[in-house]
This record gives structure tokens, sequence and C-alpha cells, in this order.
């Protein structure tokens, strides 16, 4: 759990460009899913998941380690969670 919120603390940093076009939701056993916002981006996004795995282990560290993206289009239920998500971060860097 602490690792998900580190990540989505994070995101600016450790997603790069793809910060702005998708967001992660959990991590489980090396799989972090995250979410993007149609099906347009999720098809770019798995052109440079294997990258972006990468990147995000070196930032993780040992016992956390991202072996595999994995891409989801957002549906309305994540469009609202990613609304609070925003808001919270909002608070937090006040």
């Amino acid at each position: 759990v602490a690792t998900i919120v580190r990540l989505r603390r994070d995101w600016g940093a450790v997603a790069g460009p793809w910060s702005t076009r998708c967001r992660p939701v959990a991590l489980r056993n090396g799989v972090l899913t995250v979410v993007v916002g149609s099906g347009l981006e999720a098809t770019r996004l798995r052109y440079e998941s294997a990258a972006l795995a990468d990147r995000l282990s070196a930032v993780v560290g040992a016992g956390a380690e991202v072996t595999r993206v994995a891409i989801r289009v957002a549906t309305e239920a994540d469009r609202r969670a990613s609304a609070v998500f925003e808001a919270e971060l909002q608070d937090g860097s006040s």
C-alpha cells in the first residue's frame, strides 16, 4: 500500500510524459495497473509500457519491482476517483 501511495504522490516525476495521460490505481504482484483516458492513449502506452515498467522499478526499489504495466481505459467511476485524487494532491501540496 505504501508503494502505490508513493507512486501516486511522485507520479509526475516518475512517469515523465505519461504522468498527464494516465494514473496509477493498483500495484499487485509486480503489476502496476494504470488508467488512461481513451483507447488511443491505451494503445500508445502499450508500446512504451516495458520502458515505463523499468523506470518505475528503479524508483520503487527492492521488494516492489514493477514487472509489467496493465492498462485500463477509464470508466466514469475512474474519472470521479481521479477528480478526488487530484483534489487530495492539491490539498497536500498547499
